[in-house]
C-alpha cells in the first residue's frame, strides 16, 4: 500500500508528473520535490541519470515517488511509455550537460531520452538548473537556456549566492509544474493584489499598525499566477519572503499603499483584490525626533482618518474584491457589511470574524461569508488557501 501523505491542496489531484533528476549536487533536495508534489495529490514518477542514482540512490526515489525509479533503458521501452502516461515532466536539478542536450535533443542517456519523448509526446517541462556559477554563465549554457524557453520549456532561475547558481525553492518549482498543468482562464489578465498591514509613524521609531501578516496577499496572488494572471502584489511590511515569479510592490505606510494603488489602477487593471490591512488612522502631528520616555511620562495622541486603498480601484479596475475584517459578528451580520460594500460598487467581499478562535490575523483560517451582486455564502471556517482558491475561481465566473 502506497503512503497516504497529509495534502496541502488538490491542485495536481489526477495528474502524473514526471521528476527527472541529474547529477547535480543538488539532487539531494529531489526526494523533497516528489514529497511536495504529492501533497499537491500528483502521482509521481521518476527517472535518474546514472550519476544522480550514485548520488542518492534509487531505493530513496523509490520511498518519495511510491514508485519504482528508471535508471535504465531497455527492450521494454520505458521512456516511451512513461512520456505517454504522465502529464508533464520536471528535470530538477538540472546540469549544464543536461540543459545542452535537451537544447540540441541529444538522447544518450535515461533522463535526455525520456525527457525528448515527453516533449515529442506534447507534454510541458520544467527545469530547474543547479550547478556552479560559472558554468550557469557560460555562453553554451545560456544558449542553451534560451534556446529551450524558445522552444517553450519553462526554465526555473536559480538562486545565485556564494558562487554557486543554486536550487530554487522548492515550492516556488512545485508551484510552476501546478501552473502548467492549471487552466488558462486569467491569461493575459491583469491583477493587482494588496496585502499584509501598514505602519503609521508616531516618531521615527515607533508605529501604529496591526496583526496582518500578508499571507492572505499572497495565497491570493500566487492563485491567480497559477491561472496565467498577469500579478502585481502591492505588499506592506510583513515576514513573508513572496515567490520570485510575482512582481511585487513594497510599501510602508498607507499613503504609499493608496499612490502605487492608483498608478497600478491607472495603468490598466482587470481585477484589483484588496486583501491589505492598512491602517485606519495616522497621528495627525507625528514627532520628527524620538519621543524620550524619561521626559514625557504620558502621551496624548490626536489621530485622523486616513483615505481607503479600495477607493483608488472602484471606477478603475473591471472588478473589485474586498475584505472585510469585523469582531464578534455573526454570518448575518458579516453578510450585511458585505452588502454595504457592494452598494459602494465593490463586485465581491469577504467577510469576516476575527474574533473566533484560530481565525483571523496570524492564523491559518478565516471565518468568512462571500457575498457578490447576486449571491451569499457562508463559508464558515476555511483555510486561506482555500478561500484563496475560492476567491480566485469567484473572479473567473464574474469574468467570464
Amino acid at each position: 500500500m502506497r503512503e497516504q501523505l497529509n495534502l496541502i491542496s488538490e491542485d495536481l489531484r489526477g495528474k502524473r508528473v514526471l521528476l527527472a533528476v541529474t547529477g547535480s549536487a543538488a539532487a539531494f533536495l529531489a526526494p523533497m520535490i516528489a514529497r511536495r508534489l504529492r501533497r499537491f495529490a500528483a502521482e509521481v514518477v521518476s527517472v535518474m541519470t546514472h550519476t544522480a542514482a550514485k548520488l542518492i540512490g534509487p531505493e530513496l526515489m523509490k520511498w518519495a515517488t511510491g514508485h519504482s525509479v528508471i535508471t535504465e533503458l531497455s527492450g521494454k521501452a520505458e521512456h516511451i511509455h512513461t512520456a505517454q502516461e504522465v502529464d508533464a515532466a520536471l528535470v530538477a536539478p538540472c546540469t549544464a550537460n543536461m540543459l545542452v542536450k535537451m537544447a540540441l535533443g541529444v538522447c544518450d542517456d535515461p533522463v535526455s531520452t525520456t525527457i525528448a519523448a515527453v516533449r515529442g509526446e506534447g507534454k510541458r517541462v520544467v527545469v530547474a538548473p543547479a550547478m556552479h556559477l560559472a558554468l550557469f554563465r557560460s555562453p553554451t549554457t545560456q544558449k542553451a537556456i534560451n534556446s529551450l524557453r524558445e522552444q517553450g520549456v519553462i526554465v526555473v532561475e536559480p538562486v545565485v549566492e556564494e558562487g554557486k547558481a543554486k536550487l530554487a525553492p522548492v515550492e516556488e518549482i512545485v508551484d510552476w509544474v501546478i501552473r502548467v498543468l492549471q487552466p488558462d482562464d486569467l491569461r493575459s489578465r491583469r491583477v493587482v493584489v494588496t496585502g499584509g498591514p501598514t505602519l503609521a509613524h508616531i516618531d521615527p521609531i515607533r508605529v501604529i499598525t496591526n496583526r496582518s501578516t500578508g499571507e492572505m496577499g499572497v495565497l491570493i496572488a500566487r492563485e491567480a499566477w497559477l491561472r496565467k494572471a498577469d500579478v502585481v502584489l502591492v505588499l506592506g511590511p510583513t515576514l513573508l519572503t513572496p515567490p520570485r515569479y510575482l512582481g511585487v510592490a513594497h510599501v510602508q505606510t498607507t499613503e504609499d499603499m493608496i499612490r502605487e494603488a492608483q498608478f497600478l489602477t491607472e495603468k490598466g487593471c482587470d481585477v484589483f483584490i484588496a486583501a491589505a490591512a492598512p491602517v485606519d488612522y495616522t497621528p495627525k502631528a507625528p514627532r520628527e525626533q524620538k519621543i524620550r520616555t524619561c521626559e514625557e511620562k504620558t502621551l496624548m495622541l490626536e489621530l485622523q482618518a486616513l483615505p481607503k486603498v479600495l477607493d483608488q480601484a472602484l471606477g478603475r479596475a473591471r472588478l473589485v474584491v474586498a475584505f472585510k475584517s469585523e469582531w464578534g459578528a455573526s454570518a448575518e451580520e458579516l453578510i450585511q457589511r458585505g452588502r454595504e460594500l457592494i452598494e459602494r460598487g465593490v463586485d465581491v467581499v469577504v467577510a469576516h470574524d476575527a474574533s473566533q478562535p484560530g481565525a483571523g490575523f496570524g492564523e491559518a483560517n478565516l471565518y468568512a461569508v462571500l457575498v457578490t451582486r447576486d449571491r451569499e455564502e457562508e463559508l464558515g471556517l476555511i483555510s486561506k488557501r482555500a478561500l484563496a482558491k475560492r476567491l480566485v475561481s469567484e473572479v473567473v465566473r464574474l469574468l467570464t
